[in-house]
């Protein structure tokens, strides 16, 4: 069972970042779509077999979608493999998590969104990382190659670079707080 308004606002979250969010589960119709309402998630599809599952992951793709999946079953297995991004849960079947790029370490849904926010602080840090080590290199290796600097001091400061590159990738996902609400259960596609 999920708490009221406890997934419901992680898919909210989702929302609000223009990610559009779709239940494709082999369970029953009666309990998809009582599920589909509480997360307020209007397109679901029950009944729903691997190949079909493929299809409409196939489907939003050729329309330019960026799709993930989640997934806990032997029968995520092919859709869990051929999403962009592919997020197993932690104690669905083996075959799941082999196909998948991310196991969620339990069956928690709200470290998805926590997931996806360090995901982008870690591209911002990556971009600041290259372009500090590509303006010192543009800066520095010039001048020692020409013998304007010695080279020990251009050691030096290669070295000192290094370490703020270390350091600003410390950060990543440092302000990150998860709320372990209780397990949801059937699959999730997100386009």
């Amino acid at each position: 069972q999920v708490p009221p308004g406890g997934y419901a606002r992680q898919f909210d979250a989702l929302r609000a970042a223009n990610i559009e969010c779709e239940i494709l589960s082999g369970d029953a119709p009666m309990r998809v779509e009582a599920m589909a309402r509480r997360l307020g998630i209007t397109r679901w599809t029950a009944s729903a077999q691997p190949d079909a599952k493929l299809a409409r992951l196939l489907e939003l793709r050729a329309a330019g979608k960026v799709v993930a999946m989640v997934g806990d079953g032997l029968n995520d297995a092919p859709v869990l493999a051929a999403a962009d991004v592919a997020l197993a849960i932690g104690d669905g079947a083996t075959l799941a998590h082999a196909a998948s790029g991310i196991l969620l370490g339990s069956g928690h849904f709200d470290v998805i969104v926590e997931a996806r926010a360090i995901a982008l602080h870690m591209q911002r840090t990556l971009r600041q990382n290259l372009n500090w080590a590509l303006g010192y290199n543009l800066a520095i290796v010039p001048l020692a190659a020409f013998g304007w600097i010695p080279p020990w001091l251009a050691a030096l400061g290669m070295s000192l670079s290094s370490i703020v590159v270390i350091l600003n990738s410390l950060r990543i996902g440092r302000s990150a707080s998860p709320v372990p609400p209780p397990a949801l259960a059937g699959e999730v596609l997100q386009s």
